[in-house]
């Protein structure tokens, strides 16, 4: 995710996200679209920030919280402090789960 991210590859950072995640943005987009009065069209991958983030080093540790089922929280940690992330396992595949962007508006 991270050298997707770097390299501004918004389709590959797409392809590692859950279902869930995908649909949400896909609903975002056309919500978006809407409030402009469809003057501008937005894709789901016009929301997914990329770029650049030299200054902001890799993780170093990445190890399994909790693994219930399909699901699991892993944690990031680097120079830079710690994270957990939400993964959710797809057709065999681990793809990263962002539950804030499938709450309800």
């Amino acid at each position: 995710m991270i050298q997707a991210a770097r390299a501004g590859d918004r389709k590959a950072v797409w392809r590692l996200l859950s279902p869930d995640t995908q649909r949400a943005l896909e609903d975002r987009a056309r919500q978006a679209t809407d409030l402009v009065g469809a003057s501008t069209r937005y894709s789901a991958l016009d929301l997914i920030s990329v770029g650049a983030s030299d200054d902001v080093p890799p993780p170093t540790d990445i190890k399994v919280v909790s693994v219930s089922g399909d699901r699991a929280v892993v944690e990031l940690g680097g120079p830079t402090g710690r994270a957990q992330l939400d993964v959710v396992r797809v057709d065999g595949r681990w793809r990263i789960d962002m539950p804030a962007y499938t709450r309800a508006q």
